[in-house]
C-alpha cells in the first residue's frame, strides 16, 4: 500500500520518494527496510490472512498454507507493532491455530504432522519482553506435549509385552528398551512415570527370578547374563534380583576355578594361560566370598576342591598341584582339611615324586603362610623341630644356638619351624643383649656352633662416604716416633666390614654395665665442658661418627660412662683375628709407653703407624679397625 506523508508526517520519506513543495510525497509500504528487514503492512497482511481463517480446519491444506503465509508475514513486523494490542491479538490467533494443528495431529496420532506444528511454533516472533529464561514459549509447551504422547505410548507398548516378556527373551527386550523409551521422554516432558512403571516391573516380577533360577540350575550362565543386563542394574532391584546376581557370581566363580585347575588332555605343568585364567576366577570367587552372607559359595568351593581338583590336580603334576593348593589356602580358611584332601591322593604318587614334594612343600608353605601337615614332616625335620623347642623350653644360650643352626641347615627345616625360629632369634637376641641393628640369622651363617658372628660389607656408597669423611676428619699428619717412613697425608675409605660378634659384644656390655655401676657409687665428670676444659677436647672422632651411627643402626653411646669410637691400626691378619674373636691380650706388649694394654687412637694419622697393607689388583689397601671403647673415670 502507499502511505500519504502530508497525512502523517511522522513518517519519513525514503529515498526515491515523491517529494513537491508542500508536499511530502508517498511512501511504498511493502518495499522492506535495508537494515532490519521488517514492513509496515507485514502485520496488517498477517492479520487480513488470519480473518480468512475464522473456521479453522486442520485438514484443510490450504487453510495450512494460508497459516504459513500469516507467520512469515509477522516475521517482518516491526516489534513495536506486535507489541502493540492488535499485534498480540494477531499473535495470539496464530498461536491457537498452531496448537489446532498440533492437537489435531496427535489425535490421528501423526507424528509427522505433530512435529511440523511444533516446527510452526518455533517460528512465531518473540516479544522482547518474553525474551527471559522464565518464559515458555508455545514450542516449548508442545514440545513437552509431545514427549508426554510418546511416554505414554511407549509405556502403553511396554505394557503390551508383558505377557510375551514372561515367557521369551526377545519380548523382555523389547520391553525394557520401551521403558527406557519412556523413562527418557518423561526426563523431557518432565512428568513422573514411577507409578507406572512399578505397575509393569510388578507384574513381570514373580516369573522373571524364577526363570533365571532354571537358568542358572541347567549352567546357562551366559544366557542368565544377557537377561540382567537386558534389565539393567536399576530395574533389577526392582525386580528382587539380587540374590540371582549373586548366585550367578558364584557358580560363575566356582565355574571358572573349575575351568582353570582342571588339567586339559596333553597339558604339561600349569601354562601362562591358566595361570591368567585362575588369578581371573580367584578374584571372581573372593568378590563373591565377600557378598555372601549365608557362606554358600564357601561350601561350593569346598566342595569342588576337596572332593574333585585338589586330588586331580597332586595326580597330575607339581605345578597343577601347587597352583591348586595356593587357590584352596588363599580363598578358605581351612588348612587342616586342605592337607586331608590331598593326604590319600600323595599316598597314591611314586617314591621320586614324593621325595620331590617333600623337599619343595616346605618352601611353598612359608610363602602361602600355613603349617606343614604332619605327614609331611621328615624324621630329621621332626627332629630339628623337637630340638628347637626344647631348646626354647631352656634357658642356656648355646643349646639355642645350636638348635637355630641345626634348623638353618636342615633341607626344610626353616620352613616347617617358621614360628620357632622367629621366637628362637628374639630370645638370643635378649640373651646376647644384641642391638636391634644386628641381624641375628646371619649370624649363624656359616660358624661353627659355639660362634654367633657375621661380618657383612656394606656397600651403600652413603656410608662409604661417610667413613672416608671420618678419616679425612681424624687426619692429623704429625710425625712422631713410632713411625716407619715418611707421614701420610691423606686416606681414602674404599671397603666398609660390618662385625657382628655376640661373644664380644655379650663381654663388652657386660664390663660397661659394671663400670656404670661403678659410676654410681663415685661421681665422675663425662660432660663436653669437662673434656674440653681438662683434657684434650671432643674426641675428634665425635662429629663424624654422629653421622655413621644412624646409617649402620650403631646404638648410642653412653656418655655417663664416657663411651666412644676409637682406631686401631693393625695387619690385615690381625683384623680378621680380632674381629673373629677378640684382642688377644697375651700379645699385648709390656713395652708399650703405658705399659701391657690394648692401644688406641682418636686420630687415623696415629693409628696407620701401625697398619701392614696387602695389594689386592694392583691397590695396596690398609686394614683400620673402627671400635666402640668405653674408657670409665678419665684422669688428666
Amino acid at each position: 500500500g502507499l502511505a500519504n506523508l502530508a497525512v502523517d508526517p511522522a513518517q519519513q520519506a525514503l529515498p526515491g520518494s515523491l517529494q513537491h513543495s508542500g508536499t511530502c510525497g508517498l511512501q511504498n509500504q511493502a518495499v522492506a527496510d535495508s537494515e532490519t528487514g521488517t514492513r509496515h503492512n507485514a502485520l496488517p497482511r498477517a492479520r487480513e490472512l488470519l480473518d480468512g481463517l475464522v473456521v479453522f480446519s486442520p485438514e484443510d491444506a490450504g487453510q495450512r498454507r494460508t497459516l504459513q503465509q500469516a507467520l512469515e508475514e509477522l516475521r517482518h513486523a516491526p516489534a513495536q507493532e506486535l507489541q502493540s494490542e492488535s499485534g498480540e491479538a494477531t499473535l495470539e490467533m496464530c498461536s491457537g491455530h498452531i496448537e489446532e494443528l498440533f492437537q489435531h495431529a496427535l489425535g490421528r496420532k501423526d507424528e509427522e504432522a505433530a512435529g511440523g506444528a511444533i516446527w510452526l511454533a518455533g517460528r512465531l516472533p518473540q516479544l522482547e519482553e518474553h525474551e527471559d529464561d522464565a518464559h515458555v514459549t508455545l514450542q516449548d509447551r508442545l514440545r513437552r506435549r509431545f514427549h508426554e504422547y510418546q511416554m505414554e505410548a511407549a509405556l502403553d507398548s511396554a505394557a503390551a509385552l508383558v505377557p510375551g516378556a514372561k515367557r521369551e527373551m526377545g519380548a523382555l527386550e523389547r520391553l525394557m528398551e520401551a521403558l527406557d523409551l519412556a523413562e527418557s521422554h518423561a526426563s523431557l516432558a518432565r512428568c513422573n512415570t514411577q507409578v507406572r512403571l512399578e505397575s509393569i516391573l510388578a507384574d513381570l516380577r514373580p516369573h522373571v527370578p524364577a526363570r533365571l533360577d532354571m537358568l542358572l540350575g541347567a549352567g546357562r550362565f551366559e544366557e542368565v547374563e544377557g537377561v540382567l543386563n537386558v534389565i539393567g542394574a536399576g530395574r533389577s532391584e526392582a525386580l528382587d534380583l539380587h540374590r540371582v546376581h549373586s548366585k550367578l557370581d558364584i557358580l560363575k566363580g566356582i565355574d571358572l576355578v573349575r575351568t582353570a585347575l582342571t588339567p586339559t588332555p596333553g597339558q604339561i605343568g600349569f601354562p601362562v594361560l591358566k595361570q591368567r585364567q585362575l588369578r581371573h576366577a580367584t578374584m571372581t570367587v573372593r568378590t563373591a566370598l565377600a557378598g555372601d552372607m549365608s557362606a554358600e559359595t564357601a561350601a561350593k568351593l569346598e566342595r569342588l576342591l576337596f572332593q574333585e581338583l585338589l586330588p586331580t590336580c597332586v595326580r597330575h603334576s607339581r605345578e597343577s598341584m601347587f597352583a591348586a593348593l595356593q587357590t584352596a589356602f588363599g580363598l578358605l580358611n581351612a588348612a587342616d582339611r586342605v592337607w586331608a584332601a590331598v593326604h590319600s591322593p600323595y599316598e597314591e604318587l611314586s617314591a621320586d615324586r614324593k621325595r620331590e614334594l617333600a623337599h619343595e612343600l616346605p618352601k611353598a608353605c612359608q610363602v602361602w603362610r600355613v603349617a606343614i601337615p604332619d605327614w609331611l614332616v621328615s624324621p630329621e625335620l621332626a627332629a630339628c623341630q623337637q630340638a628347637i623347642r626344647d631348646a626354647l623350653a631352656g634357658t642356656d644360650p648355646g643349646a639355642l644356638q645350636a638348635a637355630l643352626l641345626q634348623v638353618k641347615e636342615a633341607d626344610g627345616g626353616r620352613e616347617l619351624c617358621a614360628a620357632e625360629f622367629e621366637e628362637a632369634l628374639r630370645v638370643l637376641r635378649l640373651q646376647h643383649r644384641l642391638p636391634e641393628g644386628w641381624n641375628v640369622e646371619s649370624m649363624l651363617a656359616g660358624q661353627a656352633q659355639q660362634k654367633l658372628l657375621a661380618k657383612q660389607e656394606l656397600t651403600d656408597p652413603s656410608v662409604i662416604r661417610a667413613f672416608d669423611r671420618l678419616l679425612k676428619s681424624t687426619t692429623n699428619p704429625v710425625w712422631t716416633r713410632d713411625r716407619k717412613g715418611r707421614v701420610t697425608k691423606g686416606f681414602e675409605a674404599v671397603r666398609v666390614v660390618h662385625v657382628m660378634n655376640a661373644m664380644t659384644w655379650a663381654s663388652y656390655v657386660k664390663r660397661r654395665d659394671e663400670i656404670l655401676g661403678d659410676r654410681e657409687q663415685v661421681t665422675w665428670p663425662y660432660d663436653d665442658a669437662h673434656w674440653q676444659d681438662n683434657l684434650n677436647g671432643a674426641l675428634m672422632t665425635k662429629e663424624a661418627f654422629g653421622a655413621i651411627e644412624p646409617l649402620v643402626s650403631a646404638p648410642p653411646l653412653l656418655e655417663k660412662v664416657n663411651e666412644g669410637w676409637f682406631l686401631h691400626g693393625t695387619s690385615h691378619a690381625g683384623a680378621a683375628a680380632i674381629s673373629s674373636d677378640d684382642f688377644d691380650m697375651a700379645r699385648a706388649r709390656p713395652t708399650g709407653l703405658y705399659g701391657a694394654g690394648i692401644y688406641l687412637a682418636e686420630s687415623v694419622s696415629k693409628s696407620d703407624e701401625y697398619v701392614q697393607g696387602e695389594t689386592a689388583d694392583g691397590i695396596e689397601l690398609f686394614p683400620i679397625l673402627v671400635c666402640r671403647v668405653c674408657l670409665g673415670l678419665l684422669a688428666n
